[in-house]
């Protein structure tokens, strides 16, 4: 074996030597392996060194596929390059077409390393975004998950969709990441005055994953831009409404004449549930013989279906929506809070406007200060995580001895439950608006 040819599979029935013509071309079919089996079989051409024909085994429409190839020693490493299919190439183009990628290769070039190149060069942000959500789905991440990823790529990379990877520059998302806080704070992209600096880090933060995923399968591809962003210093806000507060906050939402809106808002409260967990509970999900809530659909995917005690107040207030959804018009909803949208059709609560008390609270505080009061009680870290399905501890080994039973969540429940209607002013009384 020289320097500049490859070694052939010696096997008869996988590999042959004969002169290509378009006759034989045209019949050439696979050939079989050591046991038997159909295989790809490769017959190199006689006339012009290192050039063949490759027939494959039938696919599924019994159609075998055929190629024209080119196979070298470049560097010392053998290199195979497909040219093309026969019958998109006739042989006398396919042997035009050895002749340039033999030539190259004899230079030391390397006509696949260039193709995959070329094919890196041109995977755009939106082909790269497909490739990375094809693997959340695969993962089974949530819908929620794949909805919100969904609204940041057609928010905020819309004008980068079509862009190659490899021309996005460290300067490009240095700049975009800068300026796209200033126009989510300016409103652009919806309510004005959200916190750009923290909306511009998540988008960003979602394009370097993307990148990267990228790169994974095109390794050619420059190095991540994202490596250029200033990150802000972003903190969310962490806050959980004061327990001085709780009661003047109680006494405003137990006044809302809307008794779904209220009832939504204490229900958060005393469950601790993500808000859109708590807006999507659905009558199928609650086990009122059980005294049990089944969460079929949380952060985090399927997977991570959980259910969490009822706690009397909690039944109580169940039971209220029971009995009024169907005197509100709301008849048949699957939803335990339902709403309407604008053209009447029924949906689940969407209603998030907070300004119902003179104590500023966001939705999101609300399951805060659940997880606050509880902490208050000494609730084990344990319990309180599988409550509102935190992922226990990675680094404890001694968390993954522990199997949290469901009953025993019972009592830390009614706990929290008890301490809150102390805190909001609502040990027992009938709200006004009760059936």
């Amino acid at each position: 074996m020289g320097t500049n040819t490859v070694a052939h599979n010696a096997d008869a029935d996988t590999s042959a030597k004969l002169k290509l013509s378009k006759k034989f071309c045209d019949g050439a079919g696979p050939g079989r392996d050591s046991r038997g089996r159909v295989a790809r079989k490769v017959y190199w051409d006689t006339e012009q060194p290192n050039f063949a024909l490759m027939v494959m085994p039938p696919n599924a429409s019994g159609s075998s596929v055929k190629s024209f190839i080119v196979q070298r020693y470049v560097a010392g490493k053998s290199v195979r390059v497909t040219l093309g299919r026969y019958g998109v190439l006739t042989l006398d183009q396919a042997r035009k077409a050895a002749q340039q990628a033999l030539g190259k290769m004899v230079s030391g070039g390397n006509p696949a390393e260039e193709k995959r190149r070329a094919a890196a060069r041109g995977i755009t942000l939106g082909e790269a975004w497909e490739l990375y959500r094809g693997g959340l789905v695969s993962k089974n991440a949530s819908p929620r998950t794949l909805d919100n990823f969904d609204g940041i790529m057609r928010l905020y990379f819309s004008n980068w969709l079509n862009r190659p990877l490899a021309e996005i520059s460290r300067q490009d998302v240095q700049g975009r990441h800068q300026k796209l806080a200033d126009e989510i704070r300016a409103g652009k992209f919806g309510r004005k005055g959200r916190d750009g600096k923290q909306m511009a880090n998540a988008a960003f933060r979602l394009f370097r994953g993307i990148y990267n995923r990228a790169m994974r399968q095109h390794p050619e591809l420059p190095a991540n831009p994202s490596v250029n962003i200033d990150w802000f210093r972003a903190t969310p806000p962490r806050t959980a409404i004061p327990s001085t507060a709780l009661a003047a906050w109680g006494k405003d939402v137990r006044s809302i004449s809307d008794s779904v809106r209220r009832d939504f808002l204490l229900f958060a409260l005393f469950t601790g549930l993500r808000r859109q967990t708590a807006c999507e509970v659905k009558w199928a999900d609650v086990d009122f013989e059980n005294r049990k809530l089944r969460i079929p659909k949380p952060k985090g995917g399927e997977e991570r279906a959980f259910d969490i005690p009822l706690s009397d107040y909690l039944l109580e207030l169940l039971k209220r929506r029971q009995r009024e959804n169907p005197q509100m018009f709301f008849a048949g909803a699957p939803w335990v809070f339902p709403g309407q949208k604008r053209d009447g059709t029924l949906t689940h609560f969407n209603n998030f406007r907070t300004d119902v008390s003179d104590v500023a609270f966001t939705l999101h505080d609300l399951r805060r200060t659940f997880i606050t009061v509880a902490q208050g009680l000494d609730v084990s870290e344990y319990a309180l995580k599988a409550l509102v399905n935190h992922a226990q501890p990675r680094h404890n080994v001694t968390a993954g001895y522990v199997t949290i039973e469901f009953e025993r969540l019972r009592k830390p429940m009614q706990e929290i439950t008890d301490r809150l209607r102390v805190l909001i002013g609502d040990q027992g009384e009938q709200h006004a608006n009760a059936a």
